[in-house]
């Protein structure tokens, strides 16, 4: 029930959510979503504050198992993550998460 809703996407990908395994967790300064990523896709992440604000990056594009993203203040947030199978190919959204920072 308090697992994050993921889109199909994000399971066609071959990904697997290895932490956090909730959909809202209280962090520091950083917001980190760790995953088994076995075909490699290409992993990129954005927040916003909870409730409207712009968009921002948490940096490139990467191909690995960790998406890390720094929060400017304290507030809650939400994450989304998108992939692609190429690095310079589109991105589709699979899915978010809520951030606490204290």
């Amino acid at each position: 029930m308090r697992q994050p809703m993921m889109k199909p996407k994000f399971f066609a990908d071959g990904l697997q959510l290895v932490s956090p395994v909730r959909s809202q967790t209280n962090v520091g300064d950083e917001a980190k979503l760790v995953l088994a990523n076995p075909k490699n896709v290409w992993l990129l992440a954005s927040y916003n504050s909870k409730g409207g604000g712009n968009s921002q990056s948490c940096g490139h594009a990467v191909q690995g198992d960790q998406v890390t993203c720094k929060l400017p203040t304290s507030g809650s947030y939400e994450m989304r993550l998108f992939t692609s199978t190429e690095s310079q190919s589109e991105l589709n959204y699979v899915g978010q998460l809520e951030f606490n920072k204290s």
